[in-house]
């Protein structure tokens, strides 16, 4: 996936959906491998694109983020978090984003 200047200066966090194989991937697969989050917003964002054996590489001082202080994403996304996050027991969810 392909990410525009005008999503980094608007804001929006920059990634990138990288698919190594020994033959020519034909496409994005999900649930994704590996997840590098460079800020704690990025793990809130891609929540749903990882399961169980999706390894995350984040800087320990993410763990005490929680979704309200998410900067960049949409009320509905953030809904769609809180809802996922409240359902699996996980309380960092159940504050309300600005």
């Amino acid at each position: 996936m392909r990410e525009y200047h005008s999503n980094i200066k608007g804001g929006r966090h920059s990634y990138i959906h990288l698919r190594i194989k020994e033959k020519q991937p034909r496409s994005l697969r999900y649930p994704v491998d590996y997840l590098v989050a460079l800020d704690a917003d990025t793990i809130f964002e891609h929540l749903e694109d990882v399961s169980q054996g999706t390894k995350v590489i984040y800087d320990l001082s993410f763990e005490r983020s929680d979704l309200a202080s998410a900067r960049m994403i949409m009320r509905d996304t953030a809904e769609r978090i809180r809802k996922t996050l409240e359902e699996g027991g996980d309380t960092r969810g159940t504050s309300r984003a600005p």
